[in-house]
């Protein structure tokens, strides 16, 4: 599988079905959590990928739901990645509110991933970001062009809480 860094895409990343272009997002830095003192648990962790303004007007509109996959050290997809109650994590399209600057987002909620990494249960290879196989249609594209976390506009972002112990 071939990667090209989003940084060479105008800090933009993209997912479209049928030619199996999805994105990556890695988390390199997730096991430093273990060194902060008394740390304990992550509590919750949510990735949010906003859609940049102008992928709203374009004529595919954001798929409504995308999926994550896991993978391995050479992006090979070995499972999903899975939700506290047993099934894939997805991510629904919601339209923002501000209808003037037309925008949305995706969030998925990735806290039993991150602790599975965090415990050594899963591998942090990063994962990938694509449409799921039950939203897949033969007569229409589906797409979503996202930010990513050096877009100034539209950023990527991850939100971690945890506890830790007195």
């Amino acid at each position: 599988r071939q990667q090209v860094n989003s940084t060479k895409t105008n800090n933009l990343s993209f997912v479209y079905s049928g030619v199996g272009l999805g994105t990556k997002v890695e988390l390199p830095y997730l096991k430093n959590l273990l060194l902060v003192d008394k740390y304990r648990l992550v509590t919750k962790a949510v990735l949010q990928l906003n859609v940049p303004l102008k992928s709203v007007y374009d004529a595919v509109l954001p798929t409504n739901t995308l999926g994550l996959t896991m993978i391995d050290e050479k992006n090979r997809v070995i499972g999903l990645i899975p939700s506290s109650s047993g099934g894939q994590v997805f991510g629904g399209f919601v339209m923002g509110s501000d209808i003037i600057n037309m925008s949305g987002q995706y969030q998925f909620d990735i806290t039993y991933y991150v602790n599975g990494i965090l415990n050594g249960a899963y591998p942090n290879n990063g994962f990938l970001i694509n449409i799921p196989a039950a939203s897949l249609s033969a007569n229409t594209l589906q797409a979503a062009t996202l930010g990513n976390a050096k877009n100034t506009k539209q950023t990527a972002k991850i939100y971690l809480y945890y506890s830790k112990t007195n």
